[in-house]
């Protein structure tokens, strides 16, 4: 059992960021990580709509975070059902 409430209230660092302030934030390295990103999400989708269950594992940042990988997917029409 867990305290759902309490996860959406936590402060989650954005680790990625972290690791790629200055100075090794380059248009490159950029482009690499938005290159992942878009890899990752294609990843993602062509899961969902190849396999009639599909269980995934994300960081709790992406989970609560108001522009996070579940809020895209609700965007694009996907529905998401958590706890």
């Amino acid at each position: 059992m867990g305290d759902a409430g309490l996860f959406l209230e936590l402060d989650y660092p954005d680790t990625e960021n972290l690791c790629l302030e200055q100075p090794f934030r380059t248009p490159e390295i950029k482009g690499l990580v938005d290159q992942a990103h878009a890899g990752w999400k294609a990843s993602i989708e062509n899961t969902l709509i190849n396999n009639e269950v599909t269980l995934a594992n994300f960081p709790m940042r992406e989970i609560v975070h108001p522009e996070g990988i579940l809020t895209q997917l609700r965007q694009q029409n996907y529905m998401i059902i958590t706890g």
